[in-house]
Parts: C-alpha cells; sequence; structure tokens
C-alpha cells in the first residue's frame, strides 16, 4: 500500500506568508497613492496651462477690402413701361433710372 507523505508546515512558513500579503498590500497601497498624486499633479498643471495659453487659432478668418473696381451681379430690372429693362450701375451696384 503506498502512502501518501504530505509536507509540514513549520510556524515559521507562516510568518512569511503573512509578512509577504502584508508588504504586497503596502506595495500596492504605495502604488495608489503615487497615481493619485500624479493624476492631482496633472490636473492643477493642465488647468494652469489652459488659463495662461488660450487656443490658438489656426487660420483665422481676416475680412478683406476690395481694391480693384466694384463689379455688380448681372440683374436686370423690368421698368413700369413694360418694354424696357435697366442693369446695375454705379459704386452702390443701385439698377439705373428707367427711361
Amino acid at each position: 500500500m503506498n502512502k501518501k507523505i504530505y509536507p509540514v508546515k513549520s510556524s515559521s512558513d507562516e510568518v512569511s506568508s503573512k509578512s509577504g500579503q502584508f508588504n504586497r498590500v503596502k506595495i500596492e497601497i504605495a502604488v495608489g497613492v503615487i497615481l493619485i498624486i500624479a493624476i492631482i499633479i496633472g490636473g492643477a498643471v493642465w488647468l494652469e496651462n489652459k488659463k495662461t495659453n488660450p487656443p490658438i487659432v489656426q487660420n483665422p478668418v481676416v475680412p478683406v477690402q476690395p481694391t480693384g473696381p466694384q463689379v455688380c451681379t448681372q440683374e436686370t430690372k423690368l421698368c413700369p413701361d413694360g418694354q424696357t429693362y435697366v442693369s446695375r450701375s454705379g459704386p452702390n451696384c443701385e439698377f439705373k433710372p428707367c427711361p
């Protein structure tokens, strides 16, 4: 008949197991605290940077003033006589008076 032999745990094995678990908990707490501090510092730097540096506009829209002659649209207006048409002209592109 085969006898199974089981290892006997000593009290020193239990102490080292518990201290190993305690060390692991200490490490996890330290890592968590470091991460929280890093998030707080990163958020503070981001907010300060946002206050001091407004967003950069890549392509600002600048109104362009015409420098050449005025060009009017090619519209016509029917005069009250029903047969004559007048077009726009002049610096304000107004319709010419009906004849």
